[in-house]
């Protein structure tokens, strides 16, 4: 567990001298650590293993793993609202496959409100749905890529004529 890992830690920075201050502060955060209350420890346990579990989610939906989403996303319980998670970007897990064209993940949340728990659970609030609609009706414009170097030294050399004259 982190306490065995950390005062581990400390017993061998000590031993190889590293910095008194640093060897302190990990010393504080080990004290604080053995502080906890038991409902702390477990709401600890908790919040680590809802990352692990949203990060896992996003590798699902990367892979296309709609069973395995689905057994995930089961499995985190029924108070979790798992449709709010976001990536580094923002983008929700509906939002992602969507993007990424994982079309087993996408048929699983088209299809959930009829399965046993991933959407028919959780019910997401009423302006998602508009704002997915707008996101796929307005899709974002894709930048275009620069043109050949042949065609940019080109339409650069016009440029170099005006500013000579």
């Amino acid at each position: 567990d982190d306490e065995d890992a950390l005062a581990a830690a400390i017993d061998e920075a000590r031993r190889t001298g590293v910095d008194v201050t640093d060897v302190e502060k990990a010393a504080t955060k080990l004290e604080a650590l053995q502080a906890l209350t038991p409902e702390e420890r477990e709401a600890r346990r908790l919040e680590k293993a809802l990352a692990e579990a949203k990060k896992d989610a996003f590798i699902l939906v990367r892979k296309d793993q709609a069973e395995a989403l689905e057994e995930l996303l089961n499995g985190v319980g029924p108070d979790v609202n798992w449709k709010a998670w976001k990536d580094y970007s923002g983008r929700t897990l509906s939002a992602y496959a969507r993007q990424l064209r994982s079309t087993r993940v996408q048929a699983l949340f088209e299809v959930a409100p009829t399965r046993a728990r991933p959407v028919a659970a959780q019910e997401a609030p009423a302006h998602a749905e508009e704002e997915a609609a707008v996101a796929v009706e307005h899709p974002a414009p894709e930048r275009a890529a620069p043109p050949p170097k042949r065609q940019r030294a080109r339409q650069e050399k016009p440029k170099e004529q005006a500013e000579a004259a």
